[in-house]
């Protein structure tokens, strides 16, 4: 067995007010105010002198340009490019601007991510490098334990509850060698309680938990999102309130405590990364007009169910929502065949965390999850943002998600494939 070294790390990046929010189709979300602050969290983990580094942003996205620089900073502090995963919770009241544009279906998603502010990010990169810093300066020896319990009201599939989803909630905590105590828990779900009508900065079901937990419990409290491409709150939230938001987070605490009472020690084994890049086949995109026409009968069947009073009015916006990228992507996205995306690993025990670039569904990670025990561990906005990736048989139903989507049908399918590989070496 090897001794594993934990540090952590916590930085300020809530932005000012008045800066536009990101998540949901069009302008004019102006932040008024400042519901809980936004963070970025670090973990740095250090074993057979090889130091790891998880970055987690409160924030919609960062995409792979974003990323790169928050990298190239870190290597600085002599972290390997290989070794450092760099992510978002998806909050969508979080600011628009954290995307450089390299990408060219960032280019094509403006109106939901927003232009890039280097001066935010630059801001951004500051305060994570000082975590950073403080997370090398109180590393000490740590013991993990982990357990997994299934959950119920936290989050369905997002298009049709009987589906479903991905209920697994992990919780993996950490005890340092000075009583100082850590929690990484993962789960999916579209932490989308506020809608679009919210104006408040907010990390939303994250924040929730951290508020309950954090400099209380525990020293630090890290959120890594599953595969939650097809995956919300849509139907198990009854509001779109703060106060909903406490609600769902008191019984994600409850959901982590009792995953905790039955945990595991996580075996001190040697730490290991892996990676690969798959090239994802573009779909063919719709005509500008073609486009226009899809959106157009989607906004009719949207007014009708406002004029019918349907319970189900959200599935219809999101629809309308979905029409909207899909135009967005046929103005600004054509000329493009192929889009290659970066998937990270890290072995932590026996655990196997795959940090993906994007909203993966859970109907293409769940098999995979399932033949290893959930000790296989998605974690999606990591490392750049490239859209939804779907599996093949959701392409039937025009969603917002699959309408979204850059890729061709069975991509998904054929990069679980190659995802099965690299856990096969891995394990």
């Amino acid at each position: 067995m090897s001794i594993i070294k934990a540090g952590y790390g916590k930085a300020y990046i809530t932005p000012p007010l008045r800066k536009e929010l990101a998540g949901f189709a069009g302008e004019g979300r102006i932040a008024l105010g400042v519901h809980d602050e936004l963070y970025a969290r670090v973990l740095l983990l250090q074993n057979n002198n090889e130091t790891y580094c998880i970055v987690q942003t409160d924030l919609l996205d960062i995409d792979d340009g974003f990323a790169a620089d928050i990298r190239r900073d870190l290597a600085g502090l002599g972290l390997k490019d290989s070794n450092v995963f760099a992510g978002a919770i998806h909050t969508h009241s979080g600011p628009k601007g954290t995307n450089k544009g390299i990408d060219p279906f960032i280019k094509g998603m403006e109106n939901l991510m927003g232009g890039y502010d280097k001066e935010l990010c630059n801001r951004y990169i500051r305060s994570i490098h000082k975590a950073v810093e403080n997370a090398f300066k109180n590393l000490c020896p740590c013991n993990f334990r982990y357990g997994m319990i299934r959950t119920e009201g936290i989050a369905t599939n997002r298009n049709d509850k009987r589906l479903p989803g991905d209920p697994v909630l992990l919780a993996l905590e950490g005890t340092r060698a000075d009583g100082k105590k850590l929690l990484v828990y993962n789960v999916a779900c579209h932490p989308t309680t506020m809608n679009f009508q919210n104006r408040m900065i907010s990390a939303d079901l994250p924040g929730g938990v951290a508020g309950f937990l954090e400099d209380k419990v525990y020293a630090m409290v890290m959120f890594l999102n599953g595969s939650c491409g097809d995956i919300s709150t849509r139907f198990t939230r009854t509001a779109s309130t703060f106060d909903e938001v406490e609600r769902i987070s008191g019984k994600l605490c409850k959901y982590i405590d009792k995953a905790l009472k039955q945990a595991s020690p996580l075996p001190a084994d040697p730490l290991k990364t892996g990676a690969f890049t798959y090239p994802m086949a573009v779909k063919k995109l719709d005509s500008v007009e073609n486009a226009k026409a899809k959106l157009e009968k989607l906004s009719r069947e949207l007014q009708r169910a406002h004029s019918q009073s349907r319970k189900d009015l959200r599935l219809f916006e999101s629809r309308v929502e979905g029409a909207q990228s899909n135009l967005s992507l046929s103005v600004g996205f054509g000329g493009v065949d192929m889009l290659p995306m970066e998937v990270r690993f890290f072995r932590m025990g026996t655990l196997v965390f795959v940090f993906v670039p994007g909203e993966l569904f859970s109907a293409l990670s769940n098999p995979l999850r399932a033949a290893y025990g959930n000790e296989v561990v998605f974690c999606g906005y990591f490392g750049g943002y490239q859209g939804y990736i779907p599996d093949t048989s959701s392409y039937l139903a025009e969603t917002y998600e699959t309408l979204s989507s850059p890729y061709e049908r069975g991509e998904g399918e054929k990069l679980m494939e190659a995802v099965r590989d690299m856990i096969l070496s891995l394990k």
